[in-house]
């Protein structure tokens, strides 16, 4: 929805006046004293849900006998499918609001926690739930809280997992968790390099996407340099992505090192694997950024209008390579864009990225290893 602004308008239109009514019916309930059925609800965004998953280990270790359940949307019900801390994960129709509904209802919930922080359809989904008890975001300026019998402040200065864990610790638990994915893919072999591989992301998704998307020759002199250092190029990004791959993997032509193109040949949970197996990921800051970092890949994040402390990625070995240029780093929420420059991304130069691989990676495999030696950032 957040790369639809039709949808957005409507949600908006429809979804501020709905709530309202529905506030001045609806009686405020307190938390139930014990939690067998706890629902988690985030119906978009792929980042997201990957940072969601701190949370259902959180959870998980708090209510060990608690069933947990993930309401996805279906655009991010693949990676709810990655994290082992779930019972299960129900991705609802959303476009059918009423079998939304229904489903919600039928798993009788003693608390279902809301994870989004603007979507109106979200909330709206949470008071017809029938759960005994409903938590979600008051965010400035949405007008979506009216109908949650616990509403929790949600902070454009905190990192948004931050967030998150300020909203289930309501539930009272230690939210400390990092997030974390498993996958069951096996790989054929051959889809990756047997050499050590650097996989580059050159596309985002939502909206007005391409405001977060690096200049192509800069990834061209990117690939270029690390192949040059004895790695080989993966790119990757979904189906919709894949020709806008194949027409970089041309352009590089003549190429001396070898590069593989996987760019809408893989799932999610494939797609992990080919991250988790990497020397390193170099992302703009999209999904597949937080999906790497959680895979605990050394992960490079290119940030021009995206705020680091608000999406920045969170693993064990990760950078952010941030725009040089004045006003930039100014997305909350992720769509404003109004009345801000369009430039961000021409802050990031090639030798910024260059410098933040050698912080992580270390010395090339051509330098004596066969795989490069991770070195953490300093702190």
């Amino acid at each position: 929805m957040r790369g639809k602004p039709l949808l957005r308008g409507m949600d908006r239109r429809l979804g501020v006046p709905l709530l309202a009514i529905g506030s001045v019916f609806r009686r405020r309930r307190a938390l139930p004293a014990a939690f067998a059925r706890i629902g988690l609800l985030k119906t978009g965004a792929v980042g997201d849900m990957v940072l969601l998953s701190a949370l259902a280990a959180d959870l998980r270790r708090s209510f060990p006998e608690a069933e947990l359940i993930m309401f996805s949307g279906q655009d991010n019900s693949g990676a709810a499918a990655l994290m082992s801390d779930l019972n299960r994960h129900v991705p609802l129709p959303l476009a059918n609001p009423l079998k939304a509904v229904q489903i919600l209802r039928r798993h009788e919930l003693e608390v279902l926690l809301d994870f989004g922080a603007w979507p109106r359809i979200d909330a709206l989904l949470s008071a017809a739930s029938g759960a005994r008890c409903t938590v979600g975001f008051r965010t400035k300026g949405e007008h979506r809280h009216f109908c949650y019998d616990i509403a929790v402040p949600h902070s454009r200065e905190l990192h948004e997992l931050d967030n998150y864990r300020r909203l289930a610790s309501i539930l009272g638990l230690r939210t400390e968790a990092q997030p974390r994915l498993q996958s069951q893919a096996v790989l054929q072999e051959g889809v990756v390099p047997a050499d050590p591989y650097v996989v580059l992301h050159l596309f985002a998704g939502g909206y007005r996407s391409r405001l977060r998307e690096w200049d192509e020759e800069c990834w061209r002199t990117l690939a270029r340099e690390l192949s040059g250092r004895g790695y080989a190029i993966v790119l990757t990004g979904t189906p919709g992505e894949a020709p806008r791959a194949a027409a970089f993997e041309r352009s590089l032509v003549p190429f001396s090192g070898k590069i593989v193109d996987l760019a809408g040949q893989l799932s999610l949970a494939e797609a992990l694997d080919v991250c988790s197996r990497s020397d390193c990921v170099v992302s703009v800051n999209t999904g597949l950024m937080h999906l790497a970092a959680a895979a605990g890949a050394p992960t490079i994040a290119l940030n021009g209008p995206t705020a680091e402390h608000r999406w920045g990625p969170v693993g064990p070995k990760t950078v952010s390579v941030n725009s040089r240029l004045p006003g930039c780093g100014f997305l909350n929420l992720g769509g404003e864009y109004e009345d801000q420059r369009e430039d961000c991304m021409k802050g990031i130069s090639v030798e910024d990225v260059l410098e933040a691989f050698d912080r992580l990676v270390g010395r090339p495999p051509g330098e004596g290893s066969t795989r490069a030696v991770p070195v953490l950032p300093d702190s």
